[in-house]
């Protein structure tokens, strides 16, 4: 019984995840330039609930910022380079969300200094309405 439970929470908890209100400033965006490849260095099953939250935040700033480099998401197709860089992208989002929910399950959902729910969901609506699904992972259709 306790892993059906177990098995029925984990897409609930991802669901959690799904934004709720679009508020991102280009001042935001500016801030923590990461690359793809630094945030994929990162081995997520070593993460606690704040890295995964730090993490989480460096995955869609940087989602943001290469979908808003291009008028819309026609122009992003256009350059594969950057069409790339948005699927591997999302697959780390997918990897780091995997491995923090089978990890510390519950714990993602308790809003602490270090993890804002808030303002992840604000990122994640933010890309979602430039027309990035991150949440498909690499089988993301661009």
């Amino acid at each position: 019984m306790k892993k059906l439970f177990n098995i029925n929470l984990i897409p609930f908890l991802l669901l959690a995840f799904i934004p709720y209100n679009c508020s991102e400033s280009k001042k935001d965006l500016k801030t923590n330039i990461t690359t793809p490849s630094e945030i994929l260095a990162v081995d997520f099953n070593k993460l606690d609930v704040c890295g995964c939250s730090e993490q989480a935040t460096k995955i869609l700033d940087q989602s943001i910022r290469t979908r808003k480099a291009y008028k819309n998401i026609q122009e992003l197709k256009k350059n594969s380079s950057d069409k790339n860089k948005i699927v591997s992208l999302a697959k780390s989002w997918t990897d780091m969300m995997s491995s923090c929910f089978n990890r510390h399950a519950a714990k993602m959902f308790e809003p602490s200094g270090c993890n804002d729910l808030k303002k992840i969901n604000q990122k994640k609506i933010a890309l979602h309405s430039l027309g990035i699904q991150i949440d498909q992972g690499e089988n993301i259709k661009l």
